[in-house]
């Protein structure tokens, strides 16, 4: 097996006159063929057994050196990965134990501006009734005037919306080391696949969400001797298979 710096040798080295004539030929011949008669058909089929041969050739001139290229790469890949792995575990724990902690002080600062727009509706709400029970009173006493006033102002009974809550951590901060941004994110998770796919079908979901693989949908169909499938168009081609003679 060669050696790393054979390897690079023959990366760096120009690919053997030889090889390149007879590609070079071969390319040219076979794109002037066309199939349009049993006697093309046949040199057709000659010209691909001939060009597996060539992409043989090509593929075992160039098997040592890829062989030993990618045991270099695998050994050299094997200690970068045995160094990253435990500096992105830790990476990993510590941005989660972050993402905890903001969406747990989110919850927290969340729920304190519910309660006070809770508390504020209810002073709404109070000064409200206060004020229909006062114009109810005064429309009892015959004071028309007063109580229409106090009507209308029971109406109008606004309380000022109350400001959110400071965040524990602002939104953008400077460390010691660099800035670290904060950005409200959704966590996805398909439950069940089935009524994914019943909100493609009704439209709530846009089709460009799942992608179909048709090698395994041809799979399928082979499989269970299908001649239709709804949504698939299936048609049955002829394809030719090669093998190089013995001589």
């Amino acid at each position: 097996m060669p050696t790393d710096v054979q390897v690079q040798g023959m990366a760096d080295e120009p690919i053997p006159t030889k090889i390149v004539d007879e590609i070079t030929e071969a390319v040219s011949t076979i794109s002037k063929i066309v199939v349009d008669s049993p006697k093309a058909h046949a040199l057709a089929s000659n010209a691909v057994i001939d060009l597996d041969g060539l992409i043989k050739m090509v593929r075992e001139y160039w098997k040592a050196p890829k062989e030993a290229a990618f045991k270099l790469h695998k050994g050299i890949v094997a200690k970068e990965s045995e160094m990253l792995k435990p500096l992105e575990a830790q990476r990993k724990l510590i941005v989660s134990m972050i993402g905890v902690y903001l969406t747990e002080q989110d919850r927290i600062r969340q729920e304190e501006y519910r309660r006070l727009e809770a508390e504020q509706r209810q002073k709404e709400e109070t000064e409200r009734t206060r004020l229909l029970d006062e114009a109810a009173k005064a429309e009892a006493e015959g004071q028309t005037v007063d109580a229409e006033v106090l009507f209308t102002m029971a109406e109008q009974v606004t309380v000022e919306t109350p400001a959110p809550p400071m965040a524990v951590i602002p939104q953008t901060i400077r460390t010691d080391n660099g800035t670290v941004s904060q950005r409200r994110d959704i966590e996805v998770t398909v439950t069940n696949v089935k009524e994914v796919l019943r909100a493609i079908i009704d439209g709530t979901i846009p089709v460009n969400v799942v992608e179909v693989s048709t090698s395994k949908i041809k799979q399928y169909i082979k499989l269970c001797g299908l001649a239709e499938i709804p949504g698939c168009s299936i048609k049955e081609i002829m394809a030719a298979t090669f093998r190089r003679g013995r001589y």
